[in-house]
């Protein structure tokens, strides 16, 4: 993916992602072909692979630049509770965009970039090894890309308060006692 700072680029690279977002209204994610997302976009195959390798980077890319969530690292340590409250404010602010990838079946894509955000975070866990923090990275990332399905799935009716509440059971296990 392109990381530099020429504006064409980056304005390529902001229209190549918001096409790929309307055609995934319209298409299932599947049958979104990268020609398609040149000609919704009015670049060309060149320009689209100067800037992604594929069509999955962009849906990253669109992730990182205007879906992200990363955990806020004021704190030396970042508690569960926070982590709860902080995604699940996430997912219900984002709930349209969340609807989109569950829609088109590519959720996994949202649990990899909460692991990002999360294992990359210096608050998450800073006293555990990096062996330790990646198996909670992901196993957190992965409960709240669930979380954020089955709130779609179910028609986004639950508060984001009670979400918080059925996160934090899930997650410190207090749920299953």
């Amino acid at each position: 993916m392109y990381q530099g700072n020429n504006k064409t680029a980056l304005t390529s690279q902001r229209e190549i992602a918001k096409a790929m977002l309307r055609l995934m209204e319209k298409y299932p994610y599947q049958d979104i072909s990268i020609r398609l997302i040149c000609d919704t976009a009015n670049v060309s195959r060149q320009t689209f692979y100067s800037l992604f390798r594929s069509k999955e980077n962009v849906i990253f890319y669109t992730l990182e630049s205007g879906y992200s969530y990363t955990p806020d690292t004021i704190n030396s340590q970042c508690s569960l509770s926070e982590l709860c409250a902080g995604f699940c404010g996430y997912i219900t602010e984002n709930s349209s965009f969340i609807k989109l990838l569950s829609e088109n079946e590519i959720t996994q894509f949202l649990s990899q970039t909460f692991y990002d955000s999360l294992f990359n975070c210096q608050s998450f866990l800073p006293y555990h090894s990096p062996e330790l923090r990646q198996y909670a990275a992901d196993y957190v990332a992965s409960g709240f890309a669930s979380i954020a399905k089955i709130y779609i799935l179910q028609g986004e009716v639950t508060s984001e308060e009670r979400l918080n509440n059925i996160a934090y059971s899930l997650l410190t296990g207090s749920f299953f006692l």
